[in-house]
């Protein structure tokens, strides 16, 4: 990897599972400070977002099989520590962030729509069966 670029697999997994900036940021803010459970509206405080944004952007990362809901009435949230076991990915994710922070923001924002990657990852699933 040439100084200022961003890995190869970092850049794969945020493509895969990352729709917004906001979802990088909650996602790293639950990593970091595993086993530990986070609510709706504490991940709405960190971010800046809205509750009702939280809420969608914690059920995207739940889908993605990154976080785990516990309970329902409110749920919670952790980091599913299964993901990450072999891959050490969100180490390098959040390194990348804090040293190449606006490359990362970029390649999110570059992404185009979070619907259009739904779509997209729908036919990549059909793919795998």
């Amino acid at each position: 990897m040439a100084a200022g670029q961003i890995p190869d697999d970092v850049v794969r997994f945020i493509v895969e599972n990352l729709d917004t900036v906001p979802h990088l940021e909650a996602l790293l803010l639950i990593w970091s400070s595993a086993p530990a459970a986070w609510a709706v509206a504490q991940i709405a405080a960190r971010v800046y977002v809205t509750e009702e944004v939280a809420a969608k952007l914690l059920e995207d990362l739940v889908k993605r099989g990154l976080l785990l809901r516990i309970g329902s009435d409110p749920p919670a949230f952790s980091f599913n520590a299964a993901y990450d076991a072999d891959k050490n990915i969100m180490q390098k994710v959040a390194g990348c962030y804090r040293t190449h922070l606006v490359r990362v923001a970029n390649l999110i924002h570059m992404q185009g729509s979070g619907a259009v990657r739904d779509f997209a990852r729908a036919f990549k699933l059909k793919d795998k069966d």
